[in-house]
């Protein structure tokens, strides 16, 4: 497992992508204390101050479940669940709440390059930092904040159990687990299609692929945000 840390960054994701090939591990771990304009969903931006956590793990040769950006947020749920026992819902498809504010995102990259399949893994944690009021017309919120105490961790250290965590994560029926954490199952939902439509029903199930099922018919691979669950 091979470690880049940088104080200040632009994104560790567009960092990870042009240094990746020059590192031949087949784990690696790209950090930074801040990010100046950190990469979210949908290319919107993520908030990236100090006092969070900011990492993009690539994996090479390494085989992560799919859909891997539903997988890897069951895996990140669980985690903080063990960490700090902290009970985490989930937005589809990979958002983590707690009390319906954002605590975490998750950016899932897949590339390959001569002849691999290479995960770029981003992760932004709220760990101590301090908050907007939304992020991605979300309310957000901080483990220091749930807690109520700041959060002794070191950021490198962090990533790897954060890491390892993910790749030994072996739960076989982790997509019921994810069923059950997430926050918009048999509620009505108004989602915001790729074509600006809005796409408004109850959310009945997720399938095998990740595709969000409406009214029982409706599949939805991907949307720009969900607008409102209730």
């Amino acid at each position: 497992m091979y470690y880049v840390f940088v104080d200040t960054i632009d994104s560790v994701q567009l960092l990870a992508k042009k240094l990746h090939s020059k590192i031949s591990d087949d784990i690696i771990l790209f950090t930074a204390a801040e990010q100046t304009q950190g990469i979210g969903r949908e290319n919107r931006q993520w908030l990236s101050n100090r006092g969070g956590l900011y990492l993009t793990a690539v994996l090479k040769n390494k085989v992560i479940l799919n859909p891997a950006p539903l997988f890897i947020s069951t895996a990140l749920s669980c985690f903080l669940q063990e960490r700090f026992g902290i009970q985490t819902n989930i937005k589809w498809p990979n958002d983590l709440l707690y009390n319906n504010k954002k605590i975490c995102g998750i950016l899932v990259d897949l590339i390959s390059y001569q002849e691999q399949n290479i995960y770029f893994i981003g992760i932004g944690i709220n760990y101590n930092n301090c908050l907007p009021k939304k992020i991605d017309d979300n309310e957000a919120i901080s483990i220091s904040e749930i807690l109520r105490k700041n959060i002794d961790f070191e950021i490198c250290s962090e990533a790897r159990k954060i890491a390892e965590y993910i790749i030994n994560y072996q739960e076989i029926n982790w997509l019921d687990i994810y069923k059950k954490k997430n926050c918009l199952l048999n509620k009505k939902v108004s989602i915001l299609l790729h074509n600006n439509e809005i796409l408004c029903g109850y959310a009945t199930d997720i399938n095998n692929s990740g595709a969000l099922i409406i009214d029982n018919k409706i599949e939805i691979i991907s949307a720009k945000k969900i607008i409102s669950h209730y």
